[in-house]
């Protein structure tokens, strides 16, 4: 007579393969959309101006001077300009009042991109 263990182990690999082939038939997601390249977003013009405009306005800009606070208030009125909700963090380190500068854009998603 046959041992019936046998029988139940062949049974094993087929019915691997069955869950396998279920997992296998079933359609392939769509494709994430694509947004546009950084190339065309970046105007490398307007970064130059706008970079030789601060350069010019303030000269000396070290950490915690005049010209480094009037920087930052430059960059937060221009991200508040083009639509994002500014966010000052200001701090001191090493005798000096500095601030961070960020800039927030409700997007389509809920991931979030700090500039």
């Amino acid at each position: 007579m046959i041992e019936p263990r046998v029988y139940r182990a062949a049974f094993v690999p087929a019915v691997l393969t069955v869950v396998l082939a279920m997992f296998s038939l079933e359609s392939r997601p769509p494709p994430l959309p694509q947004g546009l390249a950084a190339d065309v977003l970046f105007d490398g013009r307007q970064a130059t101006g706008t970079a030789n405009t601060i350069a010019g306005r303030e000269p000396d800009r070290r950490a915690g001077t005049t010209g480094d606070r009037a920087t930052a208030a430059l960059v937060a009125d221009t991200f508040a300009d083009r639509g994002f909700t500014v966010e000052r963090d200001a701090f001191r380190s090493q005798d000096r009042d500095l601030v961070n500068v960020a800039g927030r854009r409700p997007g389509r998603r809920r991931e979030q991109v700090v500039v």
